[in-house]
This record gives structure tokens, sequence and C-alpha cells, in this order.
């Protein structure tokens, strides 16, 4: 790639310098933000100090983006690690942060992301600007409101968070609007944005809206936030009353979002529950089983002593010397001892009947959802 370093400190565009790829990339330096934009040359990457005598790395890069050109990714460099300066930073048109001071291997991984980024937005572009006219014409052909109602529509159908994000940037999109949007649906965080894969400076961004009011304006952007899904819209128009409307349409849109989300998560969890519930009573088929195997052999048992004590007993009669009176009480003294023995061994089989009845229940009850 040919990438810019633009800081007016040479260590520091020294130490940017050792994260690039010196076999594969064309590096130049510039120690100012109005000497990189006068060279008028359109790089692969851009590496951008912030903070710089005369224009600044956030000026420089609104300048930059001005010219026409939103596809090369610039990653800021700055000291201050707060929402402000990430916010101006995206604004301007930033697509990642780094934050001084930072090793070499840190900036060659996002050096590398920005790379394959590269590769698969020359792939977006075509269907980006593809998409872009498809949401001028639907703009021309309804109202605002219909947008709105629209989304409500097609949310129901969408049985998935990509789905459902798909739908809600497109409806974004029919406003004339970009941006980020994050689902959170159980314990799965998902990030979607409408020029593609959302980079890491996006999910910066969406990490802190997270924490802000339900709805949040700073300067030409507006985030909204519900428990499980945030948007980030990073271009509003100029015009106040329509910025005003805008905001409504897009806490409705959200609105709608969170709904969806929240039925797609107790779906989820009921489906989980299932496969739970099915798993128990496999084991519990398995246990029972090995019950009534242990059962059935342990009531053969008994019933055997049994028998050989009542047979071991009438052999002791003839040397034991009893009235023909306690020979008949004892004899009866044994075969109660077999009843009881038998109704034990009953009631143990009963038992298993009913635990066999209760897991197909489960069983059922796991199959239906």
């Amino acid at each position: 790639m040919r990438i810019f370093i633009v800081d007016d400190d040479p260590v520091q565009r020294l130490i940017a310098g050792d994260a690039t790829d010196a076999e594969r990339d064309e590096i130049r330096e510039f120690a100012s933000g109005d000497a990189f934009l006068a060279s008028r040359e359109t790089p692969d990457l851009i590496l951008l100090d912030i903070e710089m005598p005369g224009i600044d790395g956030i000026e420089a890069c609104r300048r930059f983006r001005a010219g026409g050109d939103e596809r090369v990714p610039v990653i800021f460099i700055s000291a201050h690690d707060d929402l402000e300066t990430r916010l101006t930073a995206y604004a301007a048109g930033g697509s990642d942060f780094v934050v001084k001071p930072f090793a070499s291997e840190e900036l060659g991984l996002k050096i590398e992301a920005a790379r394959k980024a590269a590769e698969q937005q020359n792939t977006l572009l075509y269907r980006q600007e593809m998409a872009q006219q498809v949401a001028f014409t639907a703009m021309s052909s309804m109202g605002e409101q219909g947008i709105v109602i629209q989304f409500m529509q097609e949310s129901f159908a969408c049985t998935s968070p990509e789905a459902l994000a798909r739908a809600l940037l497109h409806a974004c999109a029919q406003y004339g609007l970009s941006g980020v949007l994050e689902f959170r649906c159980l314990d799965e965080l998902s990030c979607f944005g409408s020029d593609g894969p959302s980079t890491p400076l996006e999910r910066s961004i969406l990490a802190h809206a997270r924490k802000l009011d339900r709805v949040f304006r700073f300067s030409s952007q507006l985030s909204v936030t519900y428990p499980h899904a945030t948007l980030v819209v990073k271009n509003l128009p100029a015009d106040e009353a329509l910025v005003g409307r805008l905001r409504d349409h897009l806490a409705l849109l959200v609105q709608a979002a969170e709904a969806r989300i929240s039925a797609l998560a107790g779906d989820l969890l009921r489906q989980r529950q299932s496969r739970a519930i099915l798993n128990s009573t496999g084991e519990l088929t398995g246990v029972l089983a090995h019950i009534d195997a242990h059962q059935e052999e342990n009531g053969l048992r008994l019933i055997a002593l049994a028998c050989d004590y009542t047979t071991e007993l009438s052999r002791a009669f003839v040397h034991l010397g009893l009235s023909e009176k306690q020979e008949v009480e004892l004899g009866q003294l044994a075969q109660v001892i077999g009843e009881k023995l038998s109704q034990f061994i009953d009631e143990n089989r009963k038992a298993s009947e009913q635990l066999r009845t209760v897991v197909g229940r489960l069983r059922q009850l796991g199959s239906s959802h």
C-alpha cells in the first residue's frame, strides 16, 4: 500500500513507519497537515496525528474527505482517549483510532486490518452505489412516516439479528443517513455498518453510546440507545427542522427493532431451554433404565432368599422339636414376609413407571418449543 504518515514529531513518524511492511509498502512522511494537503496525492492509507501546529489532523481529514475521496482509511493517532475526541475523529471521516503511546505491533495489526478492509470496500463499492440509488428512489416514492411503517412490517419477518440490521440500515439509507448499529441478543453482541463491516473506531463509539441518554446528539451525529439495540448515524442534514423529524423517526425505528430483537432473544432462550430439557430427559431415561435393571435384579434375589428361607425353615422343624401350632405360626410368618417383599417390589415398579411417565411429558414439552 501507499501509506502517508502525517505527524509533526519525527520520532512518532519513525515509530509509525516501523509498523508498516517495508518490503511491500511505499511510505511518505509529512511534518504537518498543510504539507499533506499540498501534496494533492491519493494514498491507500493515512496515519494522521491529531495535535499538530497549523492545520490539525481533524481539519486535515475534513478537507481531504471534502475532496471527494471517501474510501481511503484514516487511522487517527492521539494522546487523548475521551469520547468527544473519538466522535470528532469519526465525524471528520476517521476509520480507526490509536492512543499514544502505542507499540508498533499494535499499529501493525491495525494497518493489516485496514489492508483487508480496503479489499472488501472495493468489492462493496458497486453494491453501495446501487443501494444508494435504490434508497433515493424509495425516498421519493413514500413519505417519511411510510419508511417507519414499512420497517415495522418488514421487522416481523426478520428471523435473525443480521436480517433485522439490514432492514433497519436500509430504512436509514432511505432518509439519506448512514451509520452503525449494535444488537445485544442474550450473550451475543453483533455490530453492523451501512458501508460494510464495522470498523474498530465505530465499535468503540457504539460501546460509549450504550452509556449515553436514550437519544443523544453530537454535531452531525445522533445516537439512539435501548437495552438491546444502539444506532449511531453520522451524517445528519443541516436543516434543523428535518433533523427534528428524523430524530423522532429514528427513535421509532430503534424502538421497533428493540421489540423485535427482544422477541428473537426470547425465541433463542426457549430453544436453549428446549435443548436442555431434551438433554436432561435423555439422561433421565438412561438413569431409569439402570434403576429398573438394578431393581429387577434385586427383586429376583429377594424372592430367591425368601424361598430359601422358607425351605430351610421347613427342614429345621424336624430338629427344633416345635409343636404343631408353633410350626404353623412360623410358616405363616415366613409367608407374610414373602408377601411384603412382593409388595415392596411392586411398589418400586410403580414408582419407576410414574417416573417414566414424567420423563415422557418432559420430552414432549421440550419438543413442542
